[in-house]
């Protein structure tokens, strides 16, 4: 895969985590595969060995620990930051309309 999008001109990838161990990666994302923390890593590694600008990104919700997942990056040798957390806004007007239709 990696070497597709280097061919297709491809220079950086950004890498969301969201975690720094397996453990904390499953209970946050809920993979569908038990080995796709185990993939990211390997997909981050590979990426930066073949000289692409690699960046890994987390969300700062509670549930995530920062710091952790910055060290992780940093121990792998790739640029980390952080992205933070939006509600959806619309999620609550769009239960508010449809009990409105319902009710109605």
């Amino acid at each position: 895969m990696i070497q597709e999008l280097i061919k297709s001109g491809v220079n950086k990838v950004n890498v969301s985590l969201n975690a720094h161990n397996k453990i904390t990666y499953n209970q946050i994302c809920n993979p569908k595969f038990d080995e796709t923390f185990e993939s990211i890593i390997k997909f981050i590694k590979k990426a930066k060995e073949v000289g692409l600008k690699t960046e890994v990104t987390a969300v700062t919700i509670p549930e995530i620990e920062i710091t952790k997942v910055n060290e992780f990056a940093n121990r792998m040798g790739v640029k980390f930051s952080s992205r933070e957390y939006i509600r959806l806004f619309w999620k609550k007007k769009l239960i508010y309309q449809i009990k409105s239709n319902i009710l109605n």
